[in-house]
């Protein structure tokens, strides 16, 4: 059945982290205070930098001050931290904590290391039977889905559309979220802290020429459960692709549609 979310502030930042975790430590599970500075990799303070904790309709939000210190009421586990021009990161903390030093590494926007970045859709020719583009119209961030070898659900009200593909030899399942509020920058808490490994990494789109800004659009996170299972959480303004516990082979078949993500002319 559908699912809906209140909207989420989309942080306006490139992401390029691989966090490991060679043993699931012992988390408490009652949110609590959290307060640190975030500085750059020099040691500056940086102000302006947006720290959250928590996911869906409620989370615990703030912006560090000139001389970079935060302080969030409500932590769990998972804090995550961003600003543009640095690469955010996501760490996995055990609250109350005082005095956390969050440190921020600049981003090469001339390479694009460490990023995904969106193509402009190419126009599907009229004689290509074999696919379909998955969208909110015409406007926006598309999936490329091959028509055979995939069960198909679509479901959704209003301005919120949800596809469901399920591949025909297992049960494993990709979802694809569209609408204004079927965003959520990051998946809930319990994929990082259920892993063994994670990474995450920024979704752009590359500017007019070779020397031209980026815009970052949203965050590519992926991991490995403790049990062998695979996850991947990608979220953009007005979209979202994920799945959960996938064997290596589906995992294979969901991030082939994933990798086809691009953005309509215009948008």
């Amino acid at each position: 059945m559908a699912r809906f979310r209140s909207p989420r502030r989309i942080l306006p930042a490139l992401l390029i982290l691989a966090a490991l975790r060679a043993a699931a430590p012992s988390f408490a599970q009652t949110p609590a205070p959290v307060s640190g500075i975030v500085t750059n990799a020099s040691g500056q303070a940086l102000e302006g930098a947006t720290v959250s904790s928590g996911t869906g309709s409620r989370p615990d939000t703030t912006t560090s001050g000139t001389d970079g210190r935060f302080q969030l009421a409500n932590s769990t586990n998972v804090l995550h931290a961003a600003l543009d021009g640095y690469q955010p990161i996501t760490l996995l903390i055990n609250p109350p904590v005082r005095d956390l030093r969050i440190q921020l590494q600049p981003i090469a926007l001339s390479s694009l290391t460490g990023v995904l970045v969106v193509p402009v859709c190419a126009p599907i020719p009229h004689n290509d039977r074999s696919v379909d583009r998955l969208g909110a119209g015409d406007l926006g961030l598309q999936f490329t889905v091959p028509r055979k070898g995939w069960d198909l659900r679509q479901l959704g009200q209003g301005d919120l559309h949800e596809y469901v593909l399920t591949p025909r030899h297992s049960h494993a399942q990709l979802t694809l979220w569209f609408g204004a509020n079927a965003v959520q920058l990051t998946p809930s808490d319990r994929f990082f802290l259920e892993s063994s490994s994670f990474a995450q990494r920024a979704v752009v789109i590359a500017g007019p020429g070779p020397s031209a800004p980026v815009r970052s659009i949203g965050i590519d996170s992926s991991g490995t459960f403790a049990d062998g299972g695979l996850w991947r959480h990608l979220a953009t303004t007005g979209s979202e692709a994920t799945y959960d516990h996938a064997t290596p082979s589906d995992a294979v078949l969901f991030d082939g549609i994933i990798g086809s993500l691009c953005i309509a002319p215009g948008a």
